[in-house]
This record gives structure tokens, C-alpha cells and sequence, in this order.
């Protein structure tokens, strides 16, 4: 159990870092967003943690089951479709369509309540998620089968369970790279030491989540937001087609394999209605 906590207040403090990378983003986000031309598809991607119905819970990282099934609501209404990754792919690779109105609901760390209650409400909307859960907390949770509502993350089996729906699609947030500096290059190693290292977390991930949810991440979620020079090229060779990232504009998915990566994501706090983030800050109208 000394783990578990040791990790919970590993997520604690990445969660912090994120709060300052997501910051200095958000001011550039939005105004590049309303003011940006699109070539392509455009495609608004949120990005949420952790659901609660304890109001001792809620902050920037943290909203209520009320707000997520508001945003779900607002959503239906407004005519959007939500898609995965796999749509993304399919419409670079494939030219496989798009919606007229996509949007992209992507969920990070893999907090219980994201099988408690963010599936039964996918499974009442019937919309799909980008969950993207951090392996090694995981595997804590699961060894010491800790449902703690408030502390936990889900298990493996959670995640069988939430594949299988048909409504989560499972990507890579890394298996323990969520300490100091996340997924990046540590001060003094070298190239060659940072590709073994990153390689090996990643592809550690990548074999548990083909084990349970059945077929390996195409994309890759940056811990906290932040990648170093030429990570993205060790990705690539390890067949990753996308990743995200932290900042805060909205995505011009075309034919360019190049415009799946970094993509920009809006991070949800909690105490905004749905109004006024997914239509006055995202254009989800």
C-alpha cells in the first residue's frame, strides 16, 4: 500500500506541473484558435482527468458527474460526433470520412471513476473516449485491489472491461514516466541512453494494453504535456501515428500524416458550464 500512496503523490505532483505547462498555454490557444483559418477538418479535442460526486473533490483537474453528462448533453445537441484516434488515422490514411461535427473527449491517468461513472454515462449518450490511463499506478491498484473512489485508479480488468464497450479507445500515457520531467530527456544523458529508456517504458505499455484491451496504442500521450528534441522521431520508429499534447487550440486535421501530431487539447475545470467552455471557448456550436 506504501506504493500506491507513493504514486498518488507522484500524480499529485504531475498534476501540478500540468497545471503551470496548461496555463501558459491557454492564453495562446484560444486566441489562435478563433482566429485561424482551416485547411482541413476542424477538430476540438477536451481533455479531462478525473469525474467525482464528492464536491471535496472538484478543482481545475477534477469536475462532477453533472458537469460531464451537461458536456455530453451540450454536445448531442449541438450535432457533434465524438471520434477516436482510429477515425483520425483512417481519414489520413484511408481517406475514410470524418463527421460533419467531430470532436475528441480524451481522459489521462486512468482514475477509477472514469469506469465508475464516466462509462455508464458513454453508455447512455453513446459516445466514445480517448482514455489514456498511467501503467504503472495501475498495476498498484490492481495488485492491491484499491477502489478507493476518491485515490484510486482502475484495474486492468477495468480497462478489459472498457475496450470492450466499444466506446474506449486505449492509448499510451507511458508506464512510470510520470515523475519531474515526464516522457523527456533527463539533463546530461545522451541520446542514445534517453531512446533505451523512453523505448522500454513505451513498449512495456504497449504489451499491457495489448494484453487487455485487446490491440496496441497508435498514439502516444505526452505526461504533463512536455517532449523533448527527438522524441517525436523515437515514436515514430516505434509506429506511433499521433500524439497529444497540453496546449489549448483547436486541431486542422487534412491528408498530412504530420497534422495528427501534437494535438492540442482543452483541459476541462471544473465550475464552467458547458455553455460557456465547449461553446464560447472551443466553438462548439
Amino acid at each position: 500500500m506504501y506504493a500506491v500512496v507513493k504514486l498518488k503523490k507522484w500524480l499529485v505532483l504531475g498534476l501540478a506541473a500540468a497545471v503551470v505547462m496548461a496555463g501558459l498555454a491557454a492564453g495562446v490557444g484560444l486566441a489562435s484558435s478563433s482566429a485561424r483559418v482551416f485547411k482541413g477538418v476542424r477538430l476540438p479535442v477536451v481533455m479531462y482527468h478525473k469525474v467525482s460526486e464528492s464536491r471535496a473533490d472538484w478543482n481545475r483537474y477534477c469536475i462532477s458527474a453533472a458537469e460531464f453528462e451537461s458536456d455530453l448533453q451540450y454536445i448531442a445537441a449541438a450535432g457533434y460526433t465524438t471520434i477516436v484516434i482510429r477515425d483520425l488515422i483512417d481519414y489520413v490514411e484511408k481517406g475514410t470520412p470524418l463527421p460533419e461535427r467531430p470532436i475528441m473527449l480524451t481522459f489521462d491517468d486512468g482514475n477509477i471513476d472514469n469506469y465508475t461513472l464516466v462509462l455508464p454515462l458513454l453508455k447512455k449518450y453513446n459516445m466514445k473516449i480517448v482514455f489514456a490511463p498511467y501503467g504503472k499506478i495501475v498495476d498498484a491498484c490492481t495488485a492491491d485491489n484499491d477502489r478507493n473512489p476518491h485515490t484510486a485508479a482502475v484495474s486492468w480488468n477495468d480497462i478489459a472491461e472498457m475496450a470492450q464497450s466499444g466506446l474506449v479507445e486505449v492509448q499510451n500515457h507511458s508506464y512510470d514516466l510520470h515523475q519531474g520531467i515526464g516522457s523527456k530527456r533527463k539533463a546530461g544523458e545522451s541520446m542514445d541512453a534517453y531512446t533505451v529508456r523512453l523505448t522500454a517504458d513505451t513498449e512495456k505499455m504497449q504489451a499491457l494494453i495489448r494484453q487487455y484491451a485487446g490491440a496496441a496504442p497508435t498514439a502516444y500521450v505526452y505526461p504533463f504535456g512536455a517532449f523533448s528534441k527527438g522524441e517525436l522521431g523515437i515514436l515514430q520508429g516505434m509506429g506511433f501515428s499521433c500524439t497529444l499534447g497540453c496546449y489549448e487550440v483547436a486541431n486542422d486535421i487534412t491528408r498530412d500524416p504530420a497534422c495528427l501530431f501534437d494535438l492540442g487539447r482543452f483541459r476541462r475545470p471544473h465550475g464552467v458550464s458547458s455553455t460557456v467552455f465547449l461553446g464560447q471557448k472551443l466553438g462548439v456550436t
